[in-house]
């Protein structure tokens, strides 16, 4: 059994950094607005956890807002405060808890004592240094592990030096990983040979009605077979694992 020391993680895994654009933008017009969108967001998951893409104002339209105005919204730093409070947590978290439980007692077993951290990558989310502060210390006392926190936009700004340490990576969107030209020569080159890679199982960002569901199915598969070449193992998580429950979020602050 492989017992990582390092992992990477994008936050968009762990809090649906999309839904929380949507309940954010709508906060700021009304608390009816707000309450519409909250509505209109808890009616869609069902369908949104199947999904092959991840643009979520597909499987949200009543919400009422485009692809362009939640992509700005994410993309605004002034708003990442409000995005970060806003968006619910997935189903995720607990198998990443799981996952760092049983690391935690197979490293007991082997004796093995090496510090146990976890980068997390809040892009695009710029926070304000309360909520960066609170991303750290609430996993870490929840995970009981080292936690560092990174705000790096992974198909431009990431080098294989920044990478080079990480054992496992959890990825909210393959494609923007393997865009990255060094981390591309880095797979070719077998850099990754030793690595573990888990992300979700999309097929784009943008929807595409014209897909089949058996062609997107196809090019999954094809995707985990290409990527288990170059890397020691590859998976897809389960995309209902990668989506949330919905609990109540913050109310609106006035």
């Amino acid at each position: 059994m492989v017992t990582p020391d390092h992992l990477y993680i994008d936050l968009a895994l762990l809090k649906d950094l999309q839904i929380g654009a949507i309940l954010a933008l709508a906060s700021r017009e009304s608390e009816e607005r707000f309450e519409a969108a909250y509505q209109a967001v808890s009616k869609g998951l069902k369908k949104y956890a199947t999904r092959y893409f991840l643009d979520a104002s597909h499987y949200f339209t009543k919400a009422g807002y485009t692809k362009a105005q939640i992509d700005e919204a994410l993309a605004d730093p002034t708003m990442s405060d409000d995005i970060y409070r806003m968006a619910p947590m997935t189903e995720f978290i607990k198998i990443l808890f799981s996952h760092m439980l049983i690391n935690a007692n197979h490293s007991e077993v082997i004796g093995k004592s090496g510090e146990v951290s976890l980068t997390v990558n809040t892009y695009p989310l710029k926070l304000g240094e309360v909520y960066e502060a609170a991303v750290g210390v609430h996993l870490a006392e929840l995970l009981g592990v080292k936690v560092v926190v990174w705000c790096k936009n992974l198909e431009k700004d990431v080098t294989m030096s920044d990478l080079k340490d990480f054992d496992e990576y959890y990825l909210w969107y393959l494609y923007e990983f393997s865009r990255n030209p060094e981390i591309h020569k880095g797979l070719s080159d077998m850099a990754f040979a030793s690595k573990r890679i888990f992300a979700t199982p999309t097929c784009g960002y943008v929807f595409d009605p014209d897909r089949s569901k058996d062609s997107l199915i196809r090019e999954l598969v094809q995707v985990e077979a290409a990527m288990g070449v170059v890397v020691d193992t590859y998976k897809h998580i389960p995309i209902f694992k990668c989506s949330p429950s919905l609990p109540a979020p913050e109310e609106p602050q006035t």
